[in-house]
């Protein structure tokens, strides 16, 4: 699990740095910024995202299905910004409620 803030940017420059063309699966080797090798994320990948963000762009997830080998549910909403939890609270609230719920 990325905890904090620069395990997060560090995890989405190196999924930016990678072609988009090759799906992942255990023999595909993702590289890091440093050249590291990253092994495909193979939990199920919840991601909620506001439309409005004005600092991470909404197409940053595209091709996020491509380094996961297990479900991944991306949720957008339109009216919510960089704190989308606090914008749309009762929806994500739900949405990883019944998501968590799904997985038991």
């Amino acid at each position: 699990m990325l905890t904090s803030k620069t395990e997060v940017n560090s995890r989405k420059a190196s999924l930016r740095s990678r072609s988009a063309t090759k799906p992942c699966s255990t023999s595909v080797r993702i590289r890091s910024s440093v050249g590291a090798p990253i092994k495909p994320i193979t939990v199920p990948v919840l991601v909620i995202h506001g439309m409005k963000d004005t600092a991470l762009n909404a197409a940053g997830h595209s091709g996020t299905w491509d380094y996961v080998t297990a479900d991944t549910t991306i949720l957008m909403i339109p009216n919510a910004g960089h704190w989308v939890q606090h914008d749309a609270q009762a929806l994500v609230d739900r949405t990883v409620h019944d998501w968590l719920d799904a997985r038991r």
